[in-house]
């Protein structure tokens, strides 16, 4: 190995490092997501009966769940009740890892680029808060990139059986974004029209290395491929045979919900305004710091400007891709725009190709820089790193200090702090007393906001979730009661009124709040959402017993 290739392996795995470290440190550091709540309890189905059936109308595909059974199974986790926040976030942290790996098979856009792009995506505070949360998105973006990778090897790998074999990885790589989350599709429309301007730019001509028939051929193989893939996977392999159709069908329910249908949507609390993503992505102040990706804006539009000015440092191949991933970013990011649906994470497929683009401008400032002079050359040096420590500081403090707080802009109808740590007073409680576990707690939210509690009680045996006051059954001996500030004291005196009413004279039971040690007084669910306690006065001196230190 030459020097060259040691220092070029040296800074990339020493990149891949710091990526893994900040994917994987801490995981449970913040409350579990109402969505990381839901794919626990279709993890359980799965690792408790075998069972998963494709949902057309909720949740997404299955990929998300397969390879968190087997971390769980790995993790000697066999149960709903026995999976710990690890066996959620563990899969995401690892596809995170692994996407930030495949930057490095981007070999057209330059090796010393290929270094400024890893540097960009390992330390993106999007890229790395979302590799930490037990959903579907960073698989979706990995699977995509990956895809691409297979697909441009198809047509670019010198060798005809190693272009049969990319073809396979093409068809295999598809099928798992198929399989992932339904919205991949909307990365076709961005990328034709990213082919179109980069063929219409450096007036490109059809020069495919394979004959039609050799083409047509590689096409149905990984047709084949996807579709294998995407099979076995959709419908429990075999089990659900029309799940795969469902997953085609599937595009009309979506296809309602991004355009702001309240019935399809559930309800509007995704529906924001074309503007909400520059806003997230730009300019998101928390208190300490402002969250903004402006510096990869510039450099990936300096970027884009010298391929499309074809600048004679870089070849045409690099300018080709600086193109193409240019447009796929402004078309891929403009369609997400227009969709009334938004969240967050929908903008991580958009942010990568940003990334590698703002690494390639890095790498461009240092060489204009160098060429200039050493005095310069050292100021952008110093201007680069500066930038790459801003964004280092900014994902750490996404992940690790501001977790749950408001002007994050990862964090989007996020549970609060005082869910967890009231589950947790309730996990040493039924730890503490044999009996609590077979509590009968009632879950009361309106409007069937109960989510995560599912997994916060789940060692429970007596869970029930109602989204109103149920005065045809017995109260609970636990009451979590949970309603918008605005609401809860209504539903609270409902609530009073059935207590009262739901014993007969003589046998009245006095519920209280618990006010059980460590927690404040006023909880809440989310934000915008408080959350009250009651118990019988007997049971909270049996909590509180339960819960005292231990005498010396």
């Amino acid at each position: 190995m030459t020097s060259q290739n040691k220092i070029f392996w040296g800074i990339a795995i020493s990149l891949l490092l710091l990526a893994a470290g900040l994917r994987l440190g801490s995981l449970s550091n913040r409350p579990v997501h109402t969505d990381e709540a839901v794919h626990a309890e279709k993890l359980g189905d799965l690792l408790e009966r075998g069972e998963y059936t494709y949902d057309p109308h909720e949740f997404h595909g299955p990929t998300l769940n397969y390879v968190s059974h087997a971390v769980a199974r790995l993790r000697g986790h066999n149960t709903h009740a026995s999976l710990d926040v690890i066996d959620l976030r563990l899969p995401a942290a690892l596809a995170g890892i692994l996407l930030v790996a495949g930057v490095l098979l981007l070999r057209p856009i330059g090796r010393h680029e290929l270094l400024g792009a890893l540097a960009v995506v390992a330390v993106c505070h999007e890229l790395v808060f979302f590799s930490r949360y037990s959903i579907q998105e960073i698989f979706l973006v990995c699977f995509s990139l990956y895809a691409a990778i297979a697909i441009h090897r198809t047509f670019a790998s010198p060798a005809l059986s190693s272009r049969w074999l990319w073809a396979v990885l093409a068809g295999l790589f598809v099928g798992l974004a198929h399989s992932t989350k339904e919205t991949w599709v909307l990365c076709l429309p961005a990328a034709a029209i990213a082919l179109g301007v980069v063929a219409l730019r450096f007036k490109l001509r059809p020069s495919i290395k394979n004959n039609a028939a050799t083409l047509l051929g590689q096409f149905a193989l990984a047709l084949a491929v996807a579709t294998v893939v995407a099979w076995a996977l959709l419908t429990n392999f075999g089990k659900n045979p029309a799940a795969l159709g469902d997953s085609i069908s599937t595009y009309g329910n979506y296809l309602r919900r991004a355009a702001g249908d309240a019935a399809a949507m559930g309800a509007d609390r995704h529906a924001h305004p074309a503007w909400r993503y520059i806003e997230w992505l730009f300019y998101s102040p928390a208190k300490g710091w402002l969250y903004t990706e402006l510096f990869l804006l510039v450099l990936a539009g300096w970027s884009f400007v010298t391929g499309w000015r074809r600048s004679k440092s870089l070849s045409p191949a690099q300018c080709q891709w600086r193109v193409g991933l240019g447009v796929y970013t402004v078309v891929l990011f403009a369609i997400y725009s227009s969709l009334t649906y938004k969240t967050p994470w929908c903008m991580l497929g958009v942010i990568l190709p940003l990334c590698i683009l703002a690494g390639c401008g890095k790498i461009d400032l240092l060489h204009k820089a160098k060429r200039t002079g050493q005095s310069t050359h050292a100021i952008a040096t110093g201007v680069i790193l500066a930038i790459l420590a801003f964004s280092t500081i900014q994902a750490y403090r996404a992940s690790f200090i501001d977790t749950t707080a408001h002007g994050n802009p990862n964090v989007y109808a996020h549970t609060h702090d005082d869910v967890a740590a009231l589950g947790k007073v309730l996990e040493r409680w039924r730890l503490a007393d044999p009996a609590a576990a077979h509590t009968h707690i009632q879950v009361i939210a309106l409007g069937k906001d109960h989510w995560p509690w599912p997994w916060y009680l789940r060692n429970f045996k007596r869970v029930g979730y109602h989204t109103g006051i149920d005065t045809t059954s017995r109260p609970g001996q636990l009451i979590i009661l949970m309603a918008p500030f605005g609401q809860i004291d209504a539903l609270e005196a409902q609530l009073i009124q059935h207590l009262y009413n739901a014993f007969p004279a003589g046998q009245k039971s006095l519920y209280v709040a618990p006010n059980l040690p460590g927690l404040p007084k006023r909880m809440r669910l989310r934000l915008d959402i408080e959350m009250r306690l009651y118990v019988p006065l007997a049971l909270r001196e049996r909590m509180h017993e339960a819960l005292a230190p231990a005498k010396k």
